[in-house]
């Protein structure tokens, strides 16, 4: 799995000259309920709030993010 950083108003409509792609190692599997999340400059607020997992195979361990609609990201 991946991810990639954009700078833009959404992933179809970013300049990708500026993308930051982020290989997670074989044994960590990302979840999202949603393909993207845009944090609006410049208030912060996010598109679509929800709670990201990343979750190892190998030892088992799951790490929960939760992303808030006023911006604000939670690790727990």
């Amino acid at each position: 799995d991946s991810y990639t950083l954009f700078k833009g108003a959404s992933f179809v409509l970013r300049d990708p000259t500026a993308d930051e792609v982020v290989n997670l190692p074989k044994s960590v599997r990302l979840s999202f309920p949603t393909a993207e999340v845009v944090f609006s400059a410049p208030t912060g607020n996010a598109s679509s709030p929800g709670q990201l997992t990343l979750t190892n195979s190998v030892n088992n361990q799951t790490l929960t993010i939760n992303i808030f609609s006023q911006g604000l990201v939670q690790l727990n």
